[in-house]
């Protein structure tokens, strides 16, 4: 039963109240996740911080390469953003497919992240574009990349007290191709099966760099390195990519091994790929959003 509320104006008021209760109390952002735990029984804290009033983490601002969104900007402000839709289109792909537009409006970036669910859409396209969380608590900043701050389902490294604040990404070059794909058992207000993101360079014909994250399917989220370094210095081709799928195929079995879901998720995994790499490479529109 929750005993003490309390709803903060600014990033330091909020530390030191969750300083003084010795990591015992709850965050509150825009409560999508949180309040649905509270009603089912999952989580029954005597203390919540409510932090959706603090300005100063709703700003999305650009200082030379590097891009920081606000840990309490929206899927709804991401995807219409200008910047983001000019500088970082794949980022308001994926704010698009979260869920319904009630959703959008009031889920958050930082409340994505912090909630570590394996389907979560914002965060392939963070972890692709090499994303690092910004954590605050009184005394100090430390900074930890994405993929070392979700170690598991719906558990990080956040540590007591500790708020995310901002996550910052480098802007891509202009040429860099970007994809993001959802699969769900229905088109709108679907949570994903599988999700992915993926960033693609080229000269001529040749593959410079590229990024590849598919969600959902490994316990962490993760770039898949392996097909990554498979791709780089060979000429993009169909039967390249095709390879590639069948490479991201092996490697989820490996990680994740025999399951019940494997008959489906593997040869999708496979499919998903392709089609990731193909829609960086021939800049075929991501998502439409619903």
């Amino acid at each position: 039963m929750v005993k003490e509320y309390f709803q903060p104006l600014t990033l330091a008021e909020a530390l030191t109240i969750l300083n003084s209760f010795a990591g015992s109390a709850h965050v509150l952002a825009s409560g999508t996740d949180l309040l649905v735990n509270l009603r089912n029984g999952k989580l029954k804290p005597e203390v919540i911080v409510d932090i959706s009033k603090i300005e100063e983490l709703k700003i999305i601002s650009q200082e030379d390469e590097k891009l920081s969104l606000g840990s309490l900007v929206t899927f709804r402000e991401l995807a219409v953003y200008p910047m983001i839709q000019k500088l970082i289109p794949v980022l308001a792909w994926a704010a698009k497919a979260v869920g319904s537009p009630q959703i959008r409006n009031r889920g958050t970036v930082g409340g994505n992240i912090a909630n570590a669910s394996p389907a979560a859409d914002l965060v392939p396209a963070l972890v692709a574009l090499d994303g690092v969380a910004v954590l605050a608590k009184q005394g100090g900043l430390r900074k930890i990349p994405l993929t070392e701050l979700i170690v598991a389902p719906y558990k990080t490294k956040l540590e007591p007290g500790e708020i995310i604040t901002q996550v910052e990404v480098t802007v891509p070059s202009h040429e860099t191709g970007m994809a993001f794909r959802k699969v769900g058992r229905r088109n709108a207000l679907a949570i994903s099966r599988l999700n992915g993101a993926c960033l693609l360079n080229l000269k001529g014909e040749e593959i410079t760099a590229v990024s590849l994250v598919i969600g959902a399917v490994t316990p962490s989220p993760r770039r898949f390195k392996e097909v990554e370094e498979y791709l780089i210095g060979k000429n993009i081709s169909e039967k390249l990519l095709e390879e590639a799928g069948a490479m991201a195929k092996e490697k989820v079995q490996a990680i994740t091994g025999r399951r019940a879901s494997s008959q489906y998720k593997l040869p999708v995994v496979e499919r998903l790929t392709v089609r990731l790499l193909q829609a960086a490479w021939k800049g075929d529109k991501a998502y439409e959003g619903n």
